[in-house]
């Protein structure tokens, strides 16, 4: 990701689970139908983009905001969680580890309102 955005000024704006695949212990990330030059000023589509379980706060609450880098950033921080709590040794057994991945993920309002209630970054 850090390549492509210095080095090709590309924003990925979909990092998820899905669109990340290892091979020989590299983490590849695919998947990048919805990137952007970052270059180009304004939408590059009318809809939000990305997977709205691993979208940034901002994006989840301003439905026309611009799409950053540390959108990308904290979504790839929301990977790294997901990750950890799917494949991690716990205490928790495979029914309530996959509950609990299902209320932060894909809860809705659990994670909807914890996101949307958090500071919001400044416009610019």
């Amino acid at each position: 990701h850090k390549d492509a955005y210095e080095l090709a000024k590309v924003l990925h704006r979909d990092l998820s689970v899905g669109n990340v695949v290892i091979y020989k212990g590299v983490g590849i990330l695919i998947d990048w139908d919805l990137a952007k030059l970052i270059t180009i000023q304004g939408p590059r589509q009318k809809n939000r983009t990305g997977t709205w379980q691993f979208m940034s706060g901002y994006l989840v609450s301003h439905s026309h905001a611009v799409h950053r880098v540390e959108d990308d950033l904290e979504s790839s921080l929301y990977v790294l969680l997901w990750t950890g709590l799917k494949y991690s040794d716990t205490y928790m057994n495979t029914v309530d580890r996959t509950l609990l991945l299902m209320q932060v993920f894909d809860g809705g309002s659990s994670k909807e309102s914890w996101l949307t209630r958090r500071p919001h970054r400044p416009l610019q």
